[in-house]
């Protein structure tokens, strides 16, 4: 039983990391490059060789484009704000985005119009207006069900706008009593959407209460506790959907 966690070369860290650690519990390799295997574990690499694939590309690729997510997520009922182009009327303050971003590079936080005229220049896609947010999220789902919960809180003690690891924010995993069943729905229904079998979904309450899907990560960083939950995870449905032994 060949097993294979292919990934793309700016998600090698995260992936390298998971595959190291996963190989203690299963055998399998680890590539960047396209194989064929019976099992592959797809962590963000654009082309996968046959076999039965977990977030095969063709499902992915939806996902990191995240304008045509929005849409998607949008079509399905689920609570997105509205995506506009430059020439549209753009409220502010404002998101302005790249379709394609990664580890918050591409994201431009736009105060007044024009800043959001410069963000239009520098290449962003589309905008969104800004999210007044209360808390910010990040959940994990693995095969429809909830693995992990996370808030954002900060690292330091002046965070930037945006709530990213390289500015100043981290992860801290909730006991499972905490968990809010609206961001857990919303989350689930994120993945089903797309059609994807795992991912992290971010997600936001602002200060009126309302929950705002942003996107869902199909290659996720993630932090050591973390880590063991998406072993422990992918072993037992290895196990589970091949009889392989650890």
């Amino acid at each position: 039983m060949t097993i294979l966690l292919t990934y793309r070369r700016e998600t090698s860290k995260t992936a390298r990391r998971l595959a190291h650690t996963l190989a203690e519990h299963v055998r399998l390799s680890a590539s960047t490059s396209p194989h064929d295997a019976d099992l592959i574990i797809n962590w963000g690499a654009p082309r996968v060789g046959s076999g039965l694939c977990l977030n095969h590309p063709d499902k992915t690729i939806n996902a990191r484009n995240k304008l045509a997510a929005t849409h998607t997520f949008a079509e399905a009922g689920l609570p997105v704000k509205h995506p506009y182009s430059k020439d549209d009327d753009v409220p502010v303050p404002a998101m302005a985005r790249k379709r394609f971003h990664q580890s918050a590079r591409g994201l431009w936080v736009c105060e007044t119009q024009d800043a959001l005229t410069n963000a239009w220049r520098a290449g962003a896609d589309y905008a969104q207006e800004l999210i007044n947010i209360k808390m910010e999220y990040r959940i994990h789902v693995f095969q429809g069900e909830i693995i992990r919960y996370c808030r954002k809180l900060p690292s330091v003690d002046n965070p930037g706008r945006i709530r990213a690891i390289r500015y100043g924010w981290r992860f801290r995993g909730l006991r499972q009593e905490r968990w809010r069943r609206s961001i857990c729905r919303i989350s689930k229904a994120a993945l089903e959407a797309l059609d994807l079998d795992f991912g992290a979904v971010d997600i936001a309450t602002d200060t009126d209460g309302n929950n705002w899907l942003f996107e869902v990560n199909t290659a996720p960083g993630i932090d050591r506790s973390s880590l063991a939950v998406w072993v422990n995870a992918l072993t037992n449905w290895i196990n589970t959907t091949n009889g392989v032994t650890t």
